[in-house]
């Protein structure tokens, strides 16, 4: 009898040492090992969504600074009184293909000889520069193309800071829609 109690005291030992997962394993429940891994891949989830949400995070602010300056830039724009108008609204425009969407608009003339003497004078002062000749109306100087009004703005800070300054530019914005590139 006493073998039967030391065989059946450490079959008890034993049980309790391991029951849990032997009994969760025979219910068809997850082991121990089953749950750690599960906590494991839970807590990469959570740190890839948490980065992810960072990022997006680091996104934003910078958007909003972004925007920020582009609001204060339109500002200082509209201070200077230099406006920004849609090609659209620029009859003589209309059509014209443009290799971006903002322009400094700096000159129109009816004759073709000055529009060109002041392409040549920009490009020698290291703008981009070109004239437009529409169907009808003013031969109109367009300078310092661009995507965004920042980097507009700082071509015409150098615009202005150059001796082929005329107080009355004014920005084209040859938008997408607008455009007909």
């Amino acid at each position: 009898m006493r073998k039967y109690t030391s065989f059946i005291l450490l079959l008890c030992v034993l049980l309790s040492i391991s029951a849990c997962d032997f009994l969760r394993k025979a219910a068809g429940r997850p082991t121990s090992a089953d749950i750690e891994a599960k906590r494991e891949l839970i807590i990469q989830d959570s740190l890839a969504k948490k980065a992810i949400a960072d990022s997006l995070e680091r996104e934003r602010q910078i958007w909003l600074a972004y925007v920020a300056d582009s609001l204060a830039v339109l500002d200082t724009f509209a201070q200077r009184a230099v406006f920004i108008k849609p090609v659209a609204e620029v009859a003589s425009l209309r059509g014209t293909q443009l290799s971006a969407r903002y322009w400094l608009v700096v000159g129109a003339f009816k004759n073709k000889s000055y529009a060109d003497k002041l392409v040549l004078k920009l490009e020698k002062a290291g703008f981009e520069s070109r004239s437009v000749t529409p169907a009808r109306g003013l031969i109109t100087v367009i300078t310092a193309p661009n995507e965004t009004v920042r980097s507009l703005f700082d071509e015409y800070k150098r615009y202005v800071a150059s001796d082929l300054y005329n107080p009355q530019v004014w920005i084209l914005d040859a938008a997408p829609a607008a455009a007909t590139e």
